[in-house]
């Protein structure tokens, strides 16, 4: 699955390794059937994230007495009793896909005024194809 924040998530490895250009690349064919020129490679990245989890709490219903630590409410001859357990914060996995650009030699790149870069490089990620995100 392609990931629609590969560069604004803060948990994303691509932030680290890679920025956002200003401006679109335009990549052109001279027939309708011939090959835009650029081979594409899906990959991915996870990471360990750590969740936010509340403490559960175990309810008892015991009758007789209880141990020290533990909070009861009696109730006629039932009592009540909470514990709460304290686990080990677990922590989950995030995948991160993108499309990554293997080769562009073969492309024809049309010029754009007012862009920082005009070509596709091996390594970029596609954010976008014809103004519709990818992720």
């Amino acid at each position: 699955i392609l990931s629609a924040q590969a560069l604004t998530n803060p948990h994303s490895p691509y932030l680290t390794s890679h920025q956002l250009v200003n401006g679109h690349v335009c990549v052109m064919k001279k027939e309708t059937k011939d090959s835009f020129g650029v081979t594409l490679r899906y990959e991915s990245k996870s990471v360990l994230v750590a969740r936010v989890e509340v403490p559960k709490s175990v309810a008892l219903m015991t009758t007789g007495t209880t141990s020290a630590g533990v909070a009861t409410t009696a109730s006629a001859s039932t009592t009540t009793t909470t514990i709460t357990t304290e686990k080990k914060p677990r922590r989950k996995r995030e995948t991160f896909g993108v499309l990554s650009v293997v080769e562009a030699t073969n492309a024809r790149f049309a010029s754009q005024p007012n862009t920082e870069r005009k070509v596709l490089q091996p390594g970029d990620i596609i954010l976008s194809i014809n103004g519709r995100d990818v992720g």
